[in-house]
């Protein structure tokens, strides 16, 4: 199997088991190998499917996504996320701006304990300036740094598609600006993630509002879910509780 790729607006990112190779910049590069079509992939990895952390739970459960966890030095904090689909950006919800929304920056010097790891609580990124990874709470949304998009051009059109828990998003982008897949969006972190460690939420919600498995898209194999749905119990299989009430004799 070739390996996984992703494309920010830099360079050509080629994702393996041994970690990040970086080879010729743009899309170019990716059409001359053989890799894209001269129009474009359809859809393109966000990020490295080396450590999937949790996969898109069945109906009855919560977690309807697939969150792509940190890999290499830093867990992974400050890497690039790129956009899986051509989209049309819809929102784009920083904590620094609205910290009731999307929660309060993490601005303490030193780190932060997620998982039982340390993680810087701040980093100095060219393009981005100074970025804080991690909030102090989760804020009304409970997503962190949040871009909501809406698919163009695909068997997912007009879908929503939203990236969540960004350390950053990147700073030029805003309401109405139009994305290719393969272009850079953002950076792995942890906003409004309390306990787990760095990782990118990834959901995807059709035209009514049915959120869609993202897996099949990019290629990846089915990944662990961690829910077990509640089974509801019909009337007649419910036991009676005995009485503690003593029977009265006449």
């Amino acid at each position: 199997m070739p390996p996984f790729f992703f494309v920010t607006s830099y360079a050509v990112w080629v994702l393996s088991t041994t970690g990040y190779y970086v080879s010729e910049p743009g899309r170019d590069a990716l059409v001359a190998a053989g890799w894209l079509e001269t129009e474009a992939a359809a859809f393109v990895l966000p990020y490295s499917p080396d450590n999937i952390m949790r996969g898109f739970d069945g109906a009855g459960c919560r977690h309807q996504a697939i969150d792509f966890g940190g890999v290499g030095e830093n867990g992974g904090v400050g890497q690039p996320i790129v956009a899986m689909v051509d989209a049309v950006v819809v929102l784009v919800g920083r904590p620094e701006q609205d910290p009731g929304s999307f929660g309060r920056p993490d601005t303490r010097s030193g780190t932060v304990s997620r998982g039982g790891k340390q993680y810087p609580r701040r980093l100095e990124v060219p393009g981005y300036g100074t970025v804080y990874p991690f909030t102090r709470n989760l804020g009304a949304w409970r997503s962190g740094a949040v871009l909501v998009t809406r698919a163009k051009g695909t068997d997912i059109d007009g879908f929503q598609v939203r990236y969540m828990h960004l350390a950053a998003i990147r700073p030029d982008l805003k309401p109405g600006d139009v994305i290719r897949a393969g272009e850079e969006i953002g950076l792995m972190g942890g906003t409004a993630s309390q306990s787990t460690p760095p990782h990118l939420h990834l959901d995807i919600e059709d035209l009514q509002g049915r959120r869609v498995d993202p897996a099949p898209l990019l290629g990846l194999s089915e990944a662990p879910s961690k829910c077990k749905p509640r089974v509801k119990r019909s009337a007649k299989s419910k036991k009676k509780k005995p009485s503690s009430k003593k029977s009265r004799r006449r």
